[in-house]
């Protein structure tokens, strides 16, 4: 369905999420996390499905019974202590190779690893809501960035598969709070800046700073860019110029911003940046042992001094996204099996184009996730903390208000 500036109606989320999303989940191995609804939420959801005028995608009649039946084995699963395996449902046996469902066929429970994850939805119809009022957000925000050929539905499924990899340890408990938390995050404006404006001089250098939107797998729906430039004073041409790692953020309706992430900025192009470089590394003096690149430091720095400016002075730095690591371990599983299914491709056509394309790609995934998600884990977790630690040295008036491992799951950062 292409962009036509239309909204997502309740009655997609529903078809789309119950009918697509929810088995898909479990069929293509993409994280261990079930969606446990009430009984009172199957009335609406076969209304949805019963609807001839809406005329349901994929939310069939059939396909809401197996899930109802998934939902009355779950009830039967005892778990007799906290350390007992939980179970989970496995859709995988009952669908058959081309994903539809094998009528007639029992539901399989089997065993799964202690990290299992069960989303309670004691309010199906608030919980439909709050997806459908976010994905109707986020399609806002790409439309405010100037993309005018949204492919709705696709950008819906994928936002209803990938939302939950931005849950916290304490969302898993509170899901709707969540959900409500990611409206808000993806409807505030306040920091956005479209086009690259200067904000202040770092040295000799300009300070440039944009924001763009975010893909839906990434942890925060914005990120925030920072050039550092030097211009020729005659003719205005760019001698030197230095992309800084980006800032992936969230603001509140409470003027409270969220930190998920300093990462460093792919496919750029920088301008004699080597004198640039080196000026930088002047940030790690008399620092015994410098743990984080100051490029890193630089960029957290006018970071907290942009928002500062305009008027945030709490900033929350979360521990943890749950389900990061598994969904890492899941594309290192794929990255490494496509690469294989590429090579006997190129083996049997190497003379063609597509051969030669898809075999370079797959090497590039390679590349980027095999193995990696204990290096991603790091970066997300001990480096960023590090990361802020260093900036409560370097930024007069900034100050952590709590103790992470006795207070909560996030550093706390008074400004």
């Amino acid at each position: 369905m292409a962009d036509e500036k239309s909204v997502v109606s309740f009655k997609q989320v529903v078809d789309a999420f119950m009918g697509e999303i929810e088995p898909s989940i479990k069929q293509n191995e993409w994280v261990d996390i079930n969606f446990v609804f009430t009984d009172d939420s199957y009335a609406m959801m076969e209304e949805i499905a019963n609807d001839n005028e809406y005329r349901s995608h994929h939310l069939r009649q059939d396909v809401l019974d197996y899930i109802r039946a998934l939902s009355e084995v779950e009830k039967e699963v005892e778990v007799l202590d906290s350390n007992t395996i939980k179970k989970t449902i496995e859709f995988r046996n009952s669908l058959d190779d081309e994903g539809n469902m094998k009528l007639g066929e029992s539901p399989d429970v089997n065993d799964a690893t202690e990290e299992s994850i069960n989303i309670e939805v004691n309010d199906a119809e608030k919980f439909f809501t709050y997806l459908r009022d976010f994905v109707n957000a986020t399609l806002d925000l790409y439309r405010d960035y100037g993309d005018t050929n949204l492919k709705t539905w696709a950008i819906m499924q994928d936002l209803l598969a990938n939302v939950w990899l931005r849950m916290g340890i304490n969302d898993v408990e509170n899901p709707m709070m969540f959900l409500k938390n990611q409206v808000e995050f993806t409807k505030n404006r306040k920091l956005d800046t479209m086009n690259p404006t200067k904000i202040s001089n770092y040295g000799e250098y300009d300070v440039y700073m944009y924001t763009k939107p975010n893909k839906y797998y990434d942890e925060t729906s914005r990120t925030m860019f920072f050039k550092l430039t030097k211009r020729d004073k005659n003719t205005g041409r760019i001698l030197e110029e230095y992309t800084l790692p980006k800032v992936l953020y969230e603001v509140d309706d409470s003027g409270t911003c969220y930190i998920c992430g300093v990462q460093n900025v792919k496919d750029k192009i920088d301008v004699n940046e080597k004198r640039i470089k080196r000026e930088l590394y002047k940030l790690n003096k008399g620092v015994e042992n410098p743990d984080v690149h100051p490029s890193k430091v630089l960029s957290l720095m006018l970071f907290i001094n942009h928002i500062k400016s305009n008027g945030i002075t709490n900033v929350v730095v979360p521990s943890t996204q749950v389900l990061s690591y598994a969904y890492h371990e899941v594309l290192s599983r794929t990255a490494e099996e496509e690469l294989q299914e590429e090579e006997k491709k190129f083996d049997m056509y190497s003379e063609t184009e597509m051969a030669n394309k898809n075999l370079k790609d797959a090497k590039v995934n390679y590349e980027r996730f095999y193995n990696k998600q204990d290096t991603i884990s790091y970066l997300k977790t001990e480096e960023l903390f590090n990361l802020v630690y260093r900036i409560v040295e370097h930024t007069p008036g900034v100050e952590i208000t709590n103790e992470m491992n006795q207070q909560g799951d996030s550093i706390n950062i008074r400004l």
